[in-house]
């Protein structure tokens, strides 16, 4: 009975207001209380609840988030959360609490304040603990919403409808199932009158959350928005407000429900709109790298949030859609790049590369742009490999053959650093062709020279043609 019974002092706020005041006014002794202030929270807890107060404390503001993003409001802040350690304890305010041992909290609308009985909780384990502090909270928010005329159907369905960890609900639509095939579901009217509703909650509580999720799967999550403000204007009957918000009769809309069932019994009772609202699950998708994954779900609060009106939180989305884009198109860089890389195609490993970190730098990625840094050093280094033996080869190609052995043999220590036998084996073969050229061009220019001295030594002996009768040159010499 816990899920039906766990607000049940929310329900009952009037007859609980005095029993409130009285556990603050002495059932519980002002000085045995501690306060720990939160962003949105002052916890009050004992001495011995110290522990289950960080515990609240650890993940109360996430979860006050996560219900203010539902209608872009949260309850007024601070919200008093009062850890009570035991059932004895928590029974002082809420004596409801004695004899039903599914009562495990409550919210007091009249002074804000949400009240735990934390080993009740604790039983129950730490999911239980995150879905009743949303379900209080949703009740604060439409408290304030609905200028507290919100009837007791709508409230507790849309208080169930917050819970997103929740593990009873194929257990409440099955209750369900078997009360509608027994003719004991009850009518709107009934189910949002407080006194009818709490003669019947073991129905009526599936029946509420049943009611809350048609409304959203059918006519939209900004339709409920639309209703609390409707509801907020005056104190009208609900079937008024409804009809002024959808657009037909209360009976039409009940009909329509009865019609809608079946698909809830078969599945539509997972449908839960806020779980997509909150950008916790697609930030933690986005943090992790899961970009493919993370987009439909910011896709999906993006298009609810424009639907409910809050353009600070659709542009949020938007935001990360524009960052995931940038992602994207960074890893399809880099997955080129690296095929490239593998080929060895290094200048052109360099360039995706290169624009895959920076596309990743640009989309704030701290999960995949580390992975370019080894293969980004091997391509820039691949790269200044190549640059390397291009400049050996026009080296080699020029003539400069001591110059061109040397760049060779820089490009082979690079090709070697990075494990390309294929570079090194080219920068070695450049080196010995530099080598035979080389030798070959010391040899032609040792035959030429050759040549020239035998020239020299051999060169043929000029004679004068003398006129006749002239005399022989005094220098001349004799011939041997």
């Amino acid at each position: 009975m816990r899920a039906f019974l766990a607000l049940l002092l929310g329900a009952l706020l009037c007859w609980l207001a005095a029993p409130v005041a009285r556990a603050q006014d002495g059932a519980v002794p002002d000085d045995a209380w501690q306060r720990r202030d939160t962003t949105y929270f002052t916890i009050y807890y004992t001495a011995a609840g110290a522990e289950a107060a960080d515990r609240y404390a650890a993940v109360a503001d996430g979860l006050y988030e996560y219900v203010a993003a539902a209608f872009d409001h949260g309850p007024t802040p601070p919200v008093p959360l009062r850890l009570y350690p035991t059932t004895r304890a928590y029974a002082s305010a809420n004596p409801i609490a004695r004899y039903v041992e599914g009562v495990v909290a409550h919210a007091d609308t009249h002074v804000g304040e949400i009240g735990i009985a934390v080993d009740r909780v604790d039983r129950a384990g730490a999911q239980t603990l995150r879905d009743t502090v949303r379900h209080e909270l949703m009740h604060l928010v439409l408290t304030e919403l609905s200028a507290d005329h919100l009837p007791i159907g709508f409230q507790e369905g849309l208080a169930q409808y917050a819970e997103k960890e929740s593990s009873d609900r194929r257990r409440l639509a099955e209750t369900l199932r078997t009360a509608d095939r027994q003719g004991q579901l009850l009518s709107w009217e009934a189910l949002n009158d407080q006194p009818r509703f709490l003669r019947r909650m073991n129905v009526a509580y599936p029946e509420a959350l049943s009611m809350v999720t048609f409304l959203i799967d059918t006519h939209g999550l900004g339709s409920i928005k639309r209703l609390l403000r409707e509801v907020a204007r005056e104190d009208q009957p609900i079937a008024q407000a409804l009809e002024t918000v959808y657009g037909q009769p209360v009976e039409a809309l009940e009909a329509a429900w009865r019609d809608y069932l079946p698909s809830y019994y078969s599945s539509r009772w997972e449908s839960n709109l806020l779980r997509a609202l909150d950008l916790a699950d697609a930030k933690a998708r986005f943090a992790d790298g899961e970009y493919a994954d993370a987009r439909p779900l910011f896709e999906e609060a993006r298009q609810l949030h424009r639907e409910l009106e809050q353009p600070a939180r659709a542009a949020e989305a938007e935001t990360y859609l524009g960052r995931i884009a940038v992602a994207l198109d960074a890893a399809e860089a880099a997955e080129r790049g690296r095929a490239r890389l593998a080929e060895h195609d290094y200048g052109e490993a360099r360039t995706l590369l290169a624009d895959a970190d920076a596309r990743y730098a640009a989309a704030g990625d701290t999960r995949w742009r580390p992975t370019l840094a080894a293969p980004l050093a091997q391509a820039e280094q691949g790269a200044a490999a190549g640059d390397q033996l291009a400049a050996a080869q026009a080296l080699v190609a020029g003539w400069r053959y001591a110059e061109g052995r040397a760049r060779s043999a820089e490009a082979a220590a690079l090709y070697q650093a990075i494990g390309d036998d294929d570079g090194v084996q080219r920068a070695q073969a450049l080196r010995a062709d530099a080598d035979t050229r080389q030798s070959r061009l010391a040899l032609l220019l040792l035959g030429g020279g050759t040549l020239m001295l035998v020239g020299l030594v051999v060169r043929p002996r000029r004679t004068a043609i003398r006129a006749p009768g002239a005399e022989r040159p005094a220098d001349e010499g004799i011939a041997l």
